[in-house]
């Protein structure tokens, strides 16, 4: 603990010439588990009865080790003390000291690309960190960064001295240090959603790229972000006889990957392609048995 504790709000002293030269700590200090004095180790069942003498400078600040292990993390430690001079007279009056702990734990997870979109990080699938610079930044309930740690090339990240039993937190995914909400992604990559596990206790909301997150006492982890690489549409073209009038031309399946086929980056693959539009030159089109015109394609494709 802090030497300065028995002297932060009121120093110890004594009229000149006299000079203070140690405290007396009285008693056993309250919420405290083991007391370490100079490397002597006390607790309530062998402190002793009469107290123990600490030198100190003249402020009545300690000038040995003081460590305390406190029995309850979240209650403040109180030292009763009194103070002793040169001529080794004692004050009637006692002083306290009070030292108050902030419990801290830590914060873990992987970006991984969710390749297959499950938002199960599964044992074919690697963390990433879209060959950019990504954060995960730690938002308190006022929307400030409180912390913010770069995410490294494996998609790791590690969230330090964050405060214990806090809600209303949370986690963002973002391209900046000082982001209190998720923003654009690396060119080519979108967010598919969130994996957390149960050291996580916060009710998850629907935003992508945040991970709602209330902290307790233990370490936070596999708190992991899910993101995927956009695949790529092939081109290509063909030459077919046309017969005329309205007879129907059946397309090559080649025709759409004879230039450069449409490729996703591994594990994920290619699955389907999207017609976004009626295609041009074209009075009705056929697809698996259904027509469509011009008139009735769908407006989503």
């Amino acid at each position: 603990m802090p030497a300065t504790t028995f002297t932060s709000t009121t120093a110890s002293s004594d009229t000149a010439p006299g000079s203070v030269t140690a405290i007396h700590i009285t008693s056993f200090p309250t919420n405290t588990s083991s007391l370490t004095i100079n490397g002597s180790v006390y607790g309530s069942d062998s402190f002793p009865v009469g107290g123990i003498l600490i030198p100190t400078d003249d402020s009545g600040t300690p000038t040995v080790l003081i460590l305390v292990d406190p029995t309850n993390d979240s209650n403040p430690v109180v030292f009763t003390f009194t103070a002793i001079d040169n001529a080794g007279k004692e004050s009637t009056t006692s002083g306290t000291a009070t030292i108050s702990s902030t419990l801290l734990t830590t914060i873990s997870g992987t970006v991984w690309n969710d390749a297959d979109g499950s938002l199960n990080f599964n044992g074919s699938e690697t963390g990433t960190d879209a060959n950019s610079t990504l954060y995960v930044n730690l938002v308190d309930g006022s929307s400030t960064v409180v912390a913010s740690v770069s995410v490294a090339a494996n998609g790791s990240y590690s969230l330090s001295g964050v405060p214990t039993n806090v809600t209303g937190y949370k986690l963002v995914l973002t391209s900046t240090a000082t982001a209190t909400s998720p923003g654009t992604l690396p060119t080519g990559w979108v967010n598919t959603g969130e994996s957390v596990d149960a050291s996580n206790t916060a009710t998850q909301g629907s935003t992508l790229g945040v991970i709602e997150l209330n902290t307790g006492t233990a370490a936070v982890t596999n708190q992991n972000f899910g993101i995927e690489e956009l695949p790529s549409a092939g081109s290509g073209s063909s030459t077919v006889v046309n017969n005329g009038g309205t007879s129907p031309v059946t397309v090559p399946a080649s025709t759409f990957i004879s230039t450069t086929t449409s490729v996703d980056t591994a594990p994920g693959s290619v699955t389907a392609i999207h017609v976004t539009g009626f295609p041009t030159n074209v009075t009705s089109l056929t697809i698996n048995g259904t027509v469509f015109t011009l008139g009735n394609f769908p407006v989503g494709g």
